[in-house]
């Protein structure tokens, strides 16, 4: 999965829910996302700004989060 598919994955999710109340930036194959949940909606890029969190992640481990989440959401327990 390239960087800008993994950018569109998070824009559309982040964009579709409540503010996060602050900045939570993910690391994908030292690739940024940025999501700035500190106003009144979430605002994703891919910048490599400051964040109260910062998550370390690689895409074959991103996939299989993916994955997993899926399968719980298919038992309802999500």
């Amino acid at each position: 999965m390239s960087h800008q598919q993994v950018f569109e994955q998070f824009k559309k999710r982040a964009e579709n829910s409540s503010p996060l109340g602050g900045k939570l930036k993910f690391l994908v194959d030292e690739n940024p996302v940025l999501i700035d949940g500190s106003g009144e909606e979430n605002i994703v890029s891919m910048s490599d700004g400051e964040s109260d969190c910062t998550i370390e992640v690689s895409t074959e481990v991103l996939e299989k989060l993916r994955c997993f989440g899926k399968r719980w959401r298919r038992l309802d327990l999500f």
